[in-house]
C-alpha cells in the first residue's frame, strides 16, 4: 500500500487547496494530511491562522480523498512522515522552504519518493486575504 502524506497549513480552505489534495491522493492509496498546528504556524509566521486546528483538520478530513489527518508542530515534517509510514511525500513545486528541502532529503535518504505539484493559476490564501481586505475598504 503505498502511502502519500501532504503536510500544510490549509487556513481559509479553497478551491486551490481541494484541487491539490485531488491531485496528491492520484499518487497512492492513503492520502495523510498534515495540518500544522496553531503554535507551529505562530511561530514560523509570526501570526497565528484564522482558523483553529481543529476546525482546518475537521474541514480536510471531511473531504473524500482524504484518508487520515495528522496535526503537526515539528517544521521539518520528518515526525509525521514516519508516523503514518509515508512512501510519498507531497510539496508544492515553489515550496523551497528548509522545512520542505530537509522533508525531500529525508525522504530520499530513505528510498521514498518526493513529488513537487503546481497550485492552481491565479488562486490562493494571500490573494483571497488581499480581496477580503480590499473589499473592506469598500
Amino acid at each position: 500500500m503505498t502511502v502519500v502524506y501532504v503536510p500544510g497549513v490549509w487556513d481559509l480552505f479553497h478551491f486551490g487547496h481541494l484541487q491539490f489534495l485531488r491531485h496528491a491522493a492520484l499518487h497512492g492509496d492513503t492520502l495523510v494530511v498534515g495540518v500544522q498546528s496553531d503554535a507551529s504556524v505562530l511561530a514560523q509566521k509570526g501570526r497565528a491562522p484564522i482558523v483553529l486546528q481543529e476546525q482546518r483538520a475537521e474541514i480536510i478530513y471531511a473531504l473524500n480523498c482524504v484518508d487520515n489527518v495528522i496535526i503537526y508542530d515539528a517544521l521539518d515534517h520528518c515526525d509525521p512522515l514516519m508516523q503514518c509510514g509515508a512512501s510519498v511525500l507531497v510539496l508544492s513545486v515553489d515550496d523551497d522552504s528548509e522545512h520542505g528541502n530537509l522533508a525531500e532529503k529525508f525522504m530520499e535518504s530513505n528510498q521514498r519518493k518526493t513529488i513537487r505539484l503546481g497550485r492552481t493559476p491565479n488562486i490562493s490564501t494571500t490573494s483571497i486575504r488581499q480581496r477580503v481586505i480590499e473589499q473592506e475598504k469598500q
